[in-house]
């Protein structure tokens, strides 16, 4: 018999639990019983970490924008060219968890706290395409802030459609939308 006890949880471990459920469940998977449930631990090893429920979806929904939109969006700036930035970006989107991206939706759907921080991942998502497009010499900024929203669009919108779309289905999208813009 193994009377070995768990490490404690981290803020972090707490976090990447959350996005767990939201990846497997969607927001229904984040209530205390059911988290504490998902990571073996008790109501107190949560409150340890977060005063409520609420501060916890609040940390959630900011760690799902710095790591879904923040994070992705430096690695691709290391990129040289634009073109080469625009292309790591989507290969870096076409791996993210479209389950858990529409989850932050439905999250939004319920709280303001999310339905604000899902509006703000959008804008920063869309100004940086609009940059990258912006840098060709095919588009003018007016053109370059459409093809940007449209882009984004579409993504959003592929992955509603088809979400278990894998990485390299995700892809194809992206490359029929380069062949459509002239960017192919």
């Amino acid at each position: 018999m193994n009377n070995k006890v768990k490490p404690r949880l981290s803020k972090q471990g707490w976090l990447e639990i959350g996005m767990a459920a939201m990846s497997d469940v969607g927001p229904d998977g984040l209530t205390i019983d059911a988290i504490c449930q998902r990571a073996e631990k008790t109501r107190g090893s949560f409150y340890h970490h977060f005063k409520s429920t609420d501060i916890y979806l609040n940390e959630l929904v900011l760690w799902w924008k710095q790591s879904f939109t923040m994070d992705v969006i430096a690695k691709a700036e290391k990129h040289s060219k634009p073109s080469e930035k625009h292309d790591n970006l989507n290969q870096l989107a076409a791996h993210l968890d479209p389950q858990a991206e529409q989850a932050f939706r439905q999250l939004a759907a319920r709280d303001k706290h999310a339905a604000n921080v899902v509006q703000d991942v959008d804008r920063i998502r869309i100004a940086y395409l609009t940059r990258l497009y912006e840098q060709s010499p095919l588009y003018t900024s007016s053109q370059a802030a459409i093809i940007a929203k449209i882009e984004y669009a579409a993504w959003v919108g592929f992955q509603l459609i088809e979400p278990d779309a894998s990485p390299a289905q995700m892809l194809e999208m992206y490359q029929g939308f380069l062949a459509m813009t002239g960017r192919a």
